[in-house]
């Protein structure tokens, strides 16, 4: 699941016009999903893992199975559907749950880009 988030992230930060939602946004969350638990800062303009970070008490946070965060991830599902519907629980306000569930949509995997990569084994 780690993977699958970083390369979230990877997406995020390579499109220009993403990146844009961030400016000005500081925010700290936690993903947690059975297996594990994924520590994520926003900060000028950049959304990255943040290791350093280990107290969960003062983070925002997602909890959701591994196969609801991929379908989110992959645009299947919306966030705020997934939390409506209780197969996701989460600490954020409206505006900070429509942000990331903006992130989740927006920074889908490029079918070109990733076509354009070389395969890493």
């Amino acid at each position: 699941m780690v993977g699958l988030i970083k390369g979230w992230l990877e997406e995020v930060n390579r499109k220009q016009a993403v990146r844009l939602l961030l400016k000005g946004v500081v925010f700290s969350f936690v993903v947690k999903t059975e297996k594990d638990i994924i520590y994520v800062k926003v900060e000028n303009g950049v959304i990255f893992l943040d290791d350093e970070m280990q107290d969960p008490s003062v983070l925002k946070r997602i909890e959701l199975q591994a196969d609801v965060l991929q379908s989110i991830l992959s645009g299947e599902r919306k966030l705020r559907e997934a939390v409506k519907h209780k197969a996701a629980a989460a600490t954020f306000s409206f505006r900070e749950l429509l942000l990331l569930e903006s992130l989740f949509f927006l920074a889908k995997p490029d079918i070109n880009y990733s076509q354009s990569l070389p395969e890493t084994r």
